[in-house]
Order: structure tokens, then C-alpha cells, then sequence
């Protein structure tokens, strides 16, 4: 079907169950669902125990307890959810000129406890740590009791929260 159909039909209330009407200033975009992709230049990669989508969804949006609260003490894993995101970004050397791509990463971990509580942290060091342990442990992860401490970085007074298994 062609644009001036789609807008003639989308004008007449004539619109496909499955496609999805964009509209700004009388231009109308129209794609199937089965189009619908991510086009801002990033990439999400997830490692999870969770089977449940709603629950991995929800995740996203309400979580219980921040990690960085907790140094010191221990949690007990019943479930995983570990999202890496990665950005390209365009930069441009000024001497050539040329186009310059440069990769940025976003990492959270979050983590289900045996009461169904669930606990989040932004920390690279301790999503890296996670997935060391996701692969070393595979679905045996869930039971793992890990202590949450602060980690002393090589040559900084900086920290760097991570876990020891108990």
C-alpha cells in the first residue's frame, strides 16, 4: 500500500490492527509492528536466571533497595538480571578529519533476593564481577550467598563496589 493510501485510511479511521501511526504535523509514519526496532545506535544485552517476562519488565521500572546501601552485608541470590548497554559515538578527528567511533558502555545488575526483594546497582565493576560469576556458575548462581563490600582501586583512594562469595 502505498503512503497516500496509508494517510486516505488513516484519515477514514481505516487502520490495520497491527501497525503503529506516528503522528506529527499532519505526516503520518506507518509501520508493522514487525518493523519496530531500536534506531538511536544502541544495543542492550541481558543475562538473566528470570524466566518471567512481566517480572523482567517490572525490573526495569521498581526495584526495592539500592546495592551501594548494603556494603557489608550479605544477600542471597535467587535470581539474576544483568543489562549491558552499549552506545557507538561518533567523534571526528580534527588534524584528518576522519570519523572516529568510539564505544560506550552502561552496565546494571540486579538482584532477587530469596524473599522476592529485589536490589540494583549502575556499578561496572560489579556487573563485570556478576558476570565472571554468571559464567562461572550458570543457573547454579541461584543460592549464592555473596557479602557486598567496596573494593580499594590500585594506586587511587577511589572505591569500587563488589562482592566475595560467603
Amino acid at each position: 500500500m502505498k503512503n497516500e493510501e496509508k494517510e486516505k485510511n488513516i484519515i477514514e479511521g481505516e487502520i490495520e490492527s497491527n501497525e503503529i501511526v506516528s503522528v506529527t504535523d499532519k505526516n503520518y509514519l506507518i509501520n508493522d509492528v514487525s518493523n519496530l526496532n531500536n534506531t538511536h545506535g544502541s544495543k542492550k544485552y541481558m543475562y538473566t536466571t528470570l524466566k518471567d517476562k512481566k517480572t523482567i519488565f517490572n525490573l526495569d521500572s521498581e526495584v526495592d533497595y539500592k546495592i551501594n546501601d548494603f556494603v557489608g552485608k550479605e544477600i542471597e541470590i535467587a535470581d539474576v538480571l544483568v543489562k549491558v548497554f552499549e552506545r557507538e559515538e561518533k567523534n571526528f578527528d580534527d588534524e584528518t578529519g576522519e570519523i572516529l567511533n568510539t564505544y560506550k558502555y552502561s552496565k546494571v545488575t540486579i538482584i532477587i533476593d530469596k524473599e522476592g526483594k529485589s536490589y540494583v546497582t549502575g556499578s561496572k565493576m560489579f556487573t563485570n564481577q556478576m558476570i565472571d560469576l554468571i559464567n562461572g556458575f550458570g543457573e547454579d548462581v541461584k543460592g549464592t550467598k555473596i557479602k557486598i563490600i567496596n573494593r580499594k582501586i590500585k594506586d587511587s583512594d577511589n572505591k569500587a563496589l563488589g562482592f566475595v562469595i560467603v
